[in-house]
């Protein structure tokens, strides 16, 4: 699937007493409403050899937004290239970009295959952002990535989120 060598775990170092965090994992339970954050302390240069995420949407009820932050994600709008599990709240998988809608990928009811769907959020060697879903890229973005990065996340229901980790550069 994607390149590892070897996986290095997102860890959420500052994350919301109603998220259970550990390395690579974020949980919670029920309706939580938004500004539930969690945010990554390590801060992604330019040179470094960090070049996006990937994660699974854990549960078929996961709604949360995940993705690259240059800022404290204090709520979703802060998430400047982020993707929104949608779980059983609507049948898609939407890309938001500062706080503005993206692009949605349909047919997504219950997340897809939380079991097995692996997500991305990648900047390709032009310095592009690209989305992808099990490696097959459904979306590229026109903004560009503001540099220093971090993974931030902002839950709404049910946020579970398993595999989460950092790609590396090709």
């Amino acid at each position: 699937m994607f390149p590892h060598f070897p996986p290095q775990l997102v860890i959420f170092d500052d994350a919301n007493p109603a998220l259970s965090v550990s390395p690579g994992s974020v949980s919670g339970t029920g309706q939580l409403g938004w500004q539930i954050t969690a945010n990554a302390a390590l801060e992604v240069n330019q040179n470094d050899n960090i070049c996006g995420i990937s994660f699974k949407c854990d549960t078929a009820e996961s709604h949360l937004m995940i993705g690259f932050a240059s800022m404290t994600v204090a709520g979703w709008t802060q998430i400047d290239h982020g993707v929104k599990c949608r779980g059983n709240f609507a049948p898609r998988l939407d890309i938001y970009e500062k706080g503005s809608f993206g692009y949605t990928l349909p047919n997504r009811p219950a997340n897809g295959n939380p079991s097995t769907d692996v997500y991305a959020i990648r900047i390709n060697g032009n310095g592009q952002v690209e989305y992808l879903l099990n490696d097959s890229e459904y979306y590229t973005s026109s903004r560009d990535v503001t540099y220093p990065w971090h993974v931030g996340l902002d839950a709404y229901t049910s946020p579970s989120l398993s595999d989460v980790q950092y790609l590396t550069c090709a």
